[in-house]
Order: C-alpha cells, then sequence, then structure tokens
C-alpha cells in the first residue's frame, strides 16, 4: 500500500467515524426532543453550533475539525 493510499483511507475512515459521530449526537438529541418535525429543523444546527465550540477549544483536534465539517454539511441540508 502506497503512502498515498495510506493517507486516502485514513481520510475515509476519519470521516466515517465523524458521520457516524455526528450521526449519532443528532440522533440522541431528536430523541431526548421528542423526534418532532420542528426538532429535525434546529438539532443539526445546535450539533454543528457545539462542534464549533469544541473545536475552538481544541483547534489542534482534527478528529473534532472533520466532525464539524460533518456537522455543517448535515445542518446546511435541514
Amino acid at each position: 500500500m502506497s503512502i498515498s493510499t495510506k493517507q486516502k483511507s485514513s481520510d475515509n475512515s476519519l470521516k466515517a467515524l465523524a458521520e457516524r459521530r455526528v450521526r449519532a449526537e443528532i440522533d440522541s438529541m431528536l430523541q431526548i426532543n421528542g423526534n418532532t418535525p420542528t426538532a429535525h429543523d434546529w438539532v443539526p444546527r445546535v450539533v454543528m453550533m457545539a462542534y464549533e465550540r469544541r473545536c475552538a477549544n481544541n483547534p489542534t483536534n482534527g478528529e473534532l475539525a472533520e466532525c464539524f465539517s460533518v456537522a455543517q454539511a448535515i445542518a446546511s441540508r435541514s
């Protein structure tokens, strides 16, 4: 396996991990808040803001940055 292939594999696994973490956090908040259509509108944005704050407090954490990126993409679609 070449270095670039390892890097791509690592990037894909980090993205998949971030996707799972963000989805799990969104699902958990939806369950707590009654899983209503209104909650589906605001919960992804709240999760995105939480990751934004976490990234600001830990600017060198690549995993948090990836989670923020995923949360931002999900929030923009909601």
